[in-house]
């Protein structure tokens, strides 16, 4: 590569204590069949069509909503706490719910 061309610049050297990155990335989603028994979070997200995002939503279940988890075992539905109601809820389902801790949690 021949001097002054585009591709090349001069990096100064840096201790690494010179400089405070921080990354800005977003809330951790992760889906609601992850979450354990006895934790509540908060819906950020419904990856599923309209009739899924319909569904949930006549349950009490949608966008911003408190979820605590009852019962998670590795196989069969999924029981969460919304809005003071118990509802079940299907591992396909469940995976389509995208949800983060609330802070301070």
């Amino acid at each position: 590569m021949r001097v002054g061309s585009p591709f090349m610049c001069m990096i100064p050297s840096m201790n690494a204590g010179d400089v405070d990155v921080k990354l800005m990335t977003g809330p951790q989603l992760v889906s609601l069949n992850k979450i354990p028994p006895g934790t509540s979070v908060v819906v950020r997200k419904l990856e599923g069509g309209r009739e899924l995002a319909t569904r949930l939503a006549a349950l009490g279940l949608s966008i911003e909503s408190q979820v605590k988890v009852l019962q998670n075992r590795s196989h069969g539905p999924l029981l969460v706490l919304v809005r003071d109601t118990r509802i079940a809820l299907g591992r396909g389902q469940a995976l389509k719910i995208l949800v983060e801790e609330p802070e301070g949690e």
